[in-house]
């Protein structure tokens, strides 16, 4: 893998760590800001309160995966890139359904589907698609 793509992909994990945090530490007091105007039921708020924080927490979880694969590959040990596949799977399908669902808000497109592109752009495979490699692919 190439050190510009083990960048990449370390840059990508510290942005999701980053808006993990945000995620819980700015975006929840906003959140609840809001449902205190339109006077939502303290049962309703703990509710929304748990998935919002888990959320932050599941985006920390995605970061730490991505950053602790791509400091590996720096340190040229042996990864397995499917963890880093799966999250950059999960962020550019988000990503992609929000885009179309929210009529193109640029929100998701940066903070979703672009992370997701460029983190599977990182994972991707030395040599996948070029014929010369693809017959030693999985041996």
């Amino acid at each position: 893998m190439s050190f510009i793509r083990s960048v990449v992909g370390l840059v990508m994990g510290c942005m999701l760590l980053a808006s993990g945090a945000a995620h819980s530490l700015v975006g929840w007091p906003a959140q609840a800001r809001e449902l205190a105007v339109v006077h939502a039921s303290p049962e309703q708020v703990a509710r929304l309160a748990m998935g919002w924080q888990f959320s932050g927490l599941a985006m920390l979880v995605f970061g730490s995966i991505a950053v602790v694969t791509f400091v590996n590959r720096l340190r040229r040990r042996p990864v397995d890139l499917w963890p880093v596949w799966l999250v950059a799977l999960g962020y550019i399908t988000y990503g992609a359904a929000a885009l179309v669902l929210f009529g193109g808000d640029a929100f998701f497109l940066f903070t979703f589907l672009l992370p997701g592109v460029l983190l599977a752009a990182a994972a991707w495979p030395e040599g996948l698609g070029r014929e010369e490699d693809s017959r030693t692919v999985g041996q």
